[in-house]
């Protein structure tokens, strides 16, 4: 599902900073790196509880569509119908 792809990049700057982490090792700054992993994991742990509510919201508006065919008026209804697409068939 597209949403599943895109609610994913949430993960993005915990990644970085991991990836920061890693560069402040391989330097030598070894206290540095340790600040700079727990930061990450922190924004991690965030990250993945603020993904965990948006897919349940994700999932519940696009239940409610495919049962009902009513979108909530607070979503636009040209995003949630686009996110149904036959499958192979790309824009």
């Amino acid at each position: 599902m597209v949403g599943s792809f895109s609610l994913g990049l949430i993960f993005i700057p915990a990644i970085l900073l991991l990836l920061a982490g890693v560069l402040a090792m391989v330097i030598g700054s070894f206290e540095v790196s340790l600040v700079i992993f727990a930061v990450a994991f922190l924004l991690w742990v965030v990250s993945a509880v603020l993904y965990g509510a948006l897919q349940g919201i994700f999932v519940a508006i696009m239940y409610r569509y495919a049962t009902t065919g009513v979108v909530p008026d607070a979503i636009d209804r040209s995003l949630v119908e686009g996110a149904f697409v036959p499958k192979g068939f790309r824009q």
